[in-house]
C-alpha cells in the first residue's frame, strides 16, 4: 500500500534561516510556498 505524502511542515529553530531555506529546497526537494519572514511553509 503507497501513501502520498503531498506536504510536510518542518518546525526548525535555526539561527541561519537561509541555509535552513537552501538545505530544504536543494537537499530534500521542497517548494517554498510561503514566506512571511518569521514562519515558512515549504510544499
Amino acid at each position: 500500500m503507497a501513501i502520498n505524502v503531498r506536504r510536510i511542515i518542518p518546525n526548525i529553530n535555526s539561527v541561519d534561516l537561509e541555509s535552513s531555506k537552501i538545505f530544504y529546497r536543494d537537499f530534500i526537494g521542497l517548494e517554498l510556498v510561503m514566506d512571511m519572514e518569521w514562519i515558512l511553509i515549504p510544499n
